[in-house]
Parts: structure tokens; sequence; C-alpha cells
């Protein structure tokens, strides 16, 4: 019956159909096997003879590939953490990692770093590295160079992941502003922000950062302007 309805099917109908099984499984990463075990009228191999590819037929329904069907770099990982870890406002647990706002599952994780236990073991190594940079920095002198030196970390805009993760932590993962969590309000979403603008000569130092929720950094930008 499946493969009759799917002779039948537009790509619309596909599409509607992988809409529908993301829905279910609650994210917008679905994979093969999910969709196997939650499609009721097209099947998997209908999808891709219609599209030409699994990861073109995702794309068409605005979805994104698994992590078993990409290749994720160790930033990906830690910066999915990270933004796990900021939601939950703790160390988030195995089973929480193949939950929203997770792109990438636990099993990922135990495949890459070998269980989940190393995973967060290499993400706190990061953070203290990360860490440790901007500390050694701060302290040591500024030698004058012929060649054209590299930035320090404060002269740069960028926010490395584990001065991020110091600030939000710091500030008990909430908006300092309006005290917003995304623990408790799904609709928040943080930003580490410079307070006095990197534009205006603000420093990327833990004591110019600060925890603002998108609403409270929106609104900041607008009062700088």
């Amino acid at each position: 019956m499946r493969d009759q309805r799917a002779r039948i099917a537009s790509a619309d109908d596909m599409i509607e159909e992988l809409q529908r099984v993301a829905a279910i499984v609650g994210r917008s990463v679905i994979t093969r096997a999910e969709f196997l075990q939650h499609a009721e009228i097209i099947g998997e191999r209908a999808i891709i003879n219609r599209f030409g590819s699994w990861k073109a037929a995702l794309e068409s329904a605005g979805l994104e590939l698994s992590a078993m069907g990409r290749r994720w770099s160790d930033e990906d990982y830690f910066e999915n953490l990270l933004d796990v870890w900021t939601h939950r406002g703790r160390a988030p647990s195995y089973a929480q990692m193949n939950e929203p706002p997770s792109r990438i599952t636990n099993g990922a994780y135990a495949a890459k770093f070998g269980s989940w236990g190393k995973a967060k073991l290499a993400f706190v190594e990061r953070v203290n590295n990360d860490i440790e940079l901007v500390q050694r920095e701060t302290t040591l002198p500024r030698v004058p160079s012929l060649t054209q030196p590299k930035p320090r970390q404060e002269d740069q805009r960028h926010i490395p992941i584990g001065l991020r993760y110091q600030v939000l932590r710091r500030d008990r993962f909430r908006c300092v502003t309006c005290g917003r969590s995304p623990a408790s309000d799904l609709h928040c979403v943080l930003h580490v922000d410079h307070t006095v603008p990197f534009s205006r000569g603000g420093k990327t130092t833990l004591e110019n950062l600060r925890s603002l929720c998108a609403e409270c950094n929106v609104g900041k930008g607008a009062k700088d302007r």
C-alpha cells in the first residue's frame, strides 16, 4: 500500500511527510531510521528516487542531515554542547543531547570521543585552555616586535568558547538585565555581549563581557547608535 501511494505522491506530498515526521521526533534533524519508523504514506526509497538523494530531500523540506549523515568538526561539537549547556543552565545529561536545541546526537559524541564522559572532559579541557590563554596574555607585558604581532585575544572581537562559558556560568546562565533564562523560558536566547562595545574600544575580557538575552541585546544596540 505504501509503494502504491508513493507512486502517485507529488514532491509536495513527500516534503509534507518529511516535515510531519520531523514534528513527531521534535527536531529538524531526522535520521532515515526515524523516518522509516514514523512514515505512514511514503517510503524512504521513493523519496530518494524523486529528489535524487536523501540530503536533497531534507534540504527541500527545510530540514537538516543527522550527525551520522555529515561531518562535524571539533568546534561544532563544542559549540553544540555549549548551546545545550546554556539552554539547560547546567551540564546536560546523555539523553538530553538527543533533545532540542542539540543538533548532534549523543551517539555521535560517544563515537567521536570514545564515550559521553570523555566528550564532557574534552569540552572542559577546551574551556580551561581558552581561559588559560586569556589569563596568560593579560599578565605578560607587551613586547615590541619587528614583525606584525598576532593580536591578543582581548583585542579580537571573536569570543572563544571557553571565555563565553566562563561569562555564562558567572552570570548563572541568565540575562543580567532582565533575569530571563533559557532553562525557564523556552523563548529566551542568551548571547555573550561586550558591555563597552568592541567598536568603541571595548576589550574582549571577562570584565567587559556579560550575558544578555536577544531582546535586551537588541535594545542595548539601539541605545549605542
